[in-house]
């Protein structure tokens, strides 16, 4: 296929060659890892990219890696001569390759974060990121979203987080209390459940039969919880009521004291009685031991609060598959686990929330915000944390969104671990903090657990403190997810929102010629409300205007009446910067001081948070 032998990665700690198997007894499932800084590779998988877009009319190419196995910053890889590889860079530079040769829109997998920095500061179109064990609480998800927001400047993302993955949630049935022929059952190795462990399952004829009374008529997994110490991979047949439905495949485990359940296979089921039953065909079936059997469902309350923190995050979940299937692993026919009819029915509101609150939830100009938001007689947190209430204020456009995720009846700090039963609050006192902003015509809220996600107005009443002029209300009802929005949906106000979550402003409002162009909180003022027009920024009247005409290096900008110079000429670029046309340097923060009153002026362009810039809002 045209492909090289001296094109591999190699592992910088052993020289061996880096590649995995797919299934781990069997050699021919190897993928072997490429250097993605070999030019030939490069060149190689170019035409290749070009080609499925040409002939399968493809939209654009998503590359995937399998993240950092070598332990080190940089990968822990080398080329197959020795030399070192940087892997983020590397990568990164692949999809800024990608989207040049193809004309097309180009992202990466960043597996569990690894490389996310480069990729988020490259030319990709969006960010996609599988997360592992390194972001797995919901503290870590929060960070590692509003990094990358930070990083790209705005780019839309997409998570994969495979929810209750490793974990069981469903009805199990102990194997050892079960229907046996030609086994027996022992209590000599650790991790089981129940009396013991079905033992010696291997002989051609030996079976387990386990009864299970479905409580809804829909598909379900069934999964075995097992261990398998020996030099092959298992296979059982399985039965349902007594008609074959089809294999499972037993993988080896590290001893006979542990176990695994990440096999089984999905069936569907009327509601009532059912038997399941495990059988060894031949001899070539190998030996396990069986601890149980779980008709496995995902677990309902974790999927709505992981959907609901994506959603308060502003990002995607790529969660559904084929037929109505929710993805439980990273192989995606993957039908271990299914969703019940109460998550299925959450899911459809929930999705339905998406697409027609899209203009609150997504876009380059969603930021964090600062503004305060506080609840009466409910602990609450402004981070995910387990026990509280997590109040997220973003803003978008020019409007307030807050969003409450559920986590008071989490008990561990995990977003993947199924949890007990939410814990819903009722008739919630909230009050919001407007800062500069004027008081709201409307404030309206809405959940897939109401209403089925149609928005409802709040009443509300304002007043002010030491702390400013504030908005109360009473929120009805708050489940797994609520937002609360308020502002003008049709109009913007103009902000230009660095990546600090400050904005574009004019200092104290000022309308004269040389008044400094400054950083200061979001607000909807005059001085921050910018048009971009003719490659012009326009404010107060006036245009965004390098001082003196100066070209060097930290030439500070001001405000001046608009005269079409070279010294008031932008350009975007695709790193969501301005770029200024005289010097060919970038709009910057001084010193990178992301704080109020910190000054505006131009710098080599770069990659970093204090040159990325929203267009106005």
């Amino acid at each position: 296929h045209g492909v090289a032998p001296g094109w591999r990665l190699k592992y910088a700690s052993t020289g061996a060659d880096w590649k995995f198997l797919m299934y781990a007894d069997d050699p021919r499932t190897a993928l072997w890892m490429m250097d993605p800084s070999n030019q030939n590779w490069v060149s190689h998988m170019q035409a290749e990219y070009r080609a499925q877009i040409q002939q399968m009319g493809f939209e654009g190419t998503h590359l995937d890696q399998l993240g950092n196995w070598g332990g080190a910053a940089d990968g822990g890889m080398t080329t197959a001569a020795g030399k070192r590889v940087d892997l983020p860079v590397a990568l990164a530079g692949m999809v800024d390759t990608t989207r040049r040769s193809t004309g097309r829109p180009a992202g990466l997998n960043a597996v569990d974060g690894f490389g996310a920095k480069q990729l988020a500061e490259s030319a990709s179109t969006y960010l996609y990121s599988e997360l592992w064990e390194r972001n797995e609480t919901w503290t870590r998800l929060q960070s590692y979203v509003n990094k990358q927001r930070l990083d790209s400047g705005g780019k839309p993302a997409v998570i994969a987080a495979y929810a209750n993955n490793k974990h069981l949630s469903g009805i199990t049935s102990e194997a050892e209390l079960g229907t046996r022929s030609g086994v027996s059952t022992n209590t000599n190795h650790t991790g089981f459940t129940g009396s013991g462990f079905v033992d010696q399952f291997g002989d051609p004829g030996d079976e387990v039969t386990l009864t299970f009374d479905a409580p809804e008529s829909r598909r379900y997994g069934i999964v075995p919880k097992w261990s398998n110490h020996t030099s092959q991979t298992a296979w059982r047949t399985v039965l349902v009521d007594g008609k074959k439905v089809g294999r499972i495949r037993l993988g080896q485990t590290g001893s006979w004291d542990e176990w695994s359940v990440e096999g089984g296979l999905g069936v569907s089921l009327s509601k009532g009685r059912h038997t399941v039953t495990m059988r060894v065909d031949s001899a070539s079936d190998g030996f396990i031991n069986l601890d149980s059997v779980t008709l496995s469902s995902f677990n309902t309350p974790s999927v709505q609060l992981l959907n609901g923190a994506l959603a308060s995050l502003g990002v995607g979940h790529i969660e559904m598959g084929q037929g109505n299937q929710m993805l439980a692993a990273p192989y995606f026919p993957d039908e271990t686990k299914h969703m019940d009819a109460t998550l299925a029915a959450w899911m459809r509101s929930y999705y339905d929330m998406l697409v027609g609150y899209e203009n609150v939830l997504y876009g380059p100009n969603l930021h964090p915000s600062t503004k305060q938001f506080s609840v009466k007689g409910v602990p609450a947190s402004t981070s995910p944390l387990p026990g509280k209430l997590w109040t997220n204020v973003m803003r978008n456009n020019g409007v307030d969104v807050i969003h409450l995720v559920n986590l008071l009846n989490e008990k561990d700090s995990t977003w993947r671990n199924p949890t007990g039963a939410i814990a819903k609050q009722t008739n919630v006192a909230a009050k919001f903090y407007l800062g500069e902003d004027p008081v709201p015509k409307s404030i309206r809220v809405a959940s897939p657990d109401r209403m089925q996600g149609r928005s409802e107005s709040l009443a509300f009443t304002t007043g002010s403190d030491a702390k400013g002029r504030f908005v109360e209300f009473v929120i009805p009802e708050v489940s797994a997810w609520t937002m609360v929005y308020m502002g003008d949906l049709r109009v913007g106000n103009g902000n230009v929102v660095n990546r600090s979550s400050m904005c574009l402003d004019i200092a104290g409002g000022e309308q004269a010629n040389g008044t400094p162009a400054q950083l200061w909180d979001c607000a909807s003022v005059p001085q921050q409300k910018v048009s971009w027009a003719d490659g012009q920024l326009h404010v107060l009247g006036k245009c965004l205007d390098v001082a003196n005409k100066a070209t060097g290096n930290g030439a500070v900008i001001h405000l001046w009446d608009c005269h079409g110079g070279t010294s008031q000429q932008w350009v975007r670029t695709e790193y969501s910067q301005f770029r200024h046309v005289a010097s060919g340097r970038c709009l910057d923060v001084q010193e990178g001081r992301l704080s109020n009153g910190s000054r505006l002026h131009v710098w080599d362009c770069h990659v970093g948070a204090s040159q990325k810039w929203s267009l106005p809002q």
